[in-house]
């Protein structure tokens, strides 16, 4: 049996950041108490997106268990805000449409800088297990309502397998790229 891996937010970030991706600034939090600190190391910003860590989609338009307002993402404008939300998602159950009905316990959240996005993109990998043998899935449409998008319009994704002897050769990103209409 095959245990799948599972990467938060924050961990795929890091990644990523760490093969040089630009991502945009961000700091995790397992203790509300720890807002100040978080806060500090995140630098004042004019906006916030606060993000509850949890191996689900859709959080954003998930709902609290305890019936805490607004989903596991939202905006904030201010340190006191973060901290509101902290408070109010830490150790809470975020239920979405994929964890119904008992949700996930948030355990951790990402605080980062709001960016304004001139465009976003749905990048994903997977093992296909038929084939044994990794995908890379694609959209031009990312955002909050992919899996509705998978489901009604599949055609809006574009997948490519990758050889596990010569591995993501460059034609492969090339192809990808042309997909998404990166120059």
């Amino acid at each position: 049996m095959h245990t799948p891996m599972k990467s938060h937010e924050y961990q795929a970030k890091q990644l990523l950041a760490s093969y040089g991706v630009p991502v945009e600034r961000g700091v995790v939090v397992w203790d509300a108490d720890k807002a100040d600190k978080a806060l500090h190391m995140l630098g004042r910003r004019p906006r916030y997106v606060v993000k509850a860590q949890v191996h689900s989609g859709g959080r954003g338009k998930g709902h609290f268990a305890d019936g805490f307002p607004g989903g596991g993402v939202q905006m904030a404008k201010s340190p006191e805000e973060v901290e509101r939300l902290l408070r109010g998602m830490l150790h809470n159950r975020l239920i979405t449409a994929q964890n119904a009905p008992k949700g996930n316990l948030v355990t951790a959240v990402y605080i980062a800088e709001a960016i304004d996005m001139v465009q976003q993109f749905y990048v994903a990998v997977f093992i296909d297990r038929k084939r044994q043998q990794p995908l890379i899935l694609v959209s031009k449409d990312g955002g909050m309502d992919i899996e509705s998008l998978a489901e009604t319009n599949p055609e809006k994704f574009f997948r490519e397998y990758v050889s596990t002897t010569y591995g993501l050769e460059e034609y492969q990103v090339r192809r990808i790229a042309f997909w998404l209409g990166i120059k």
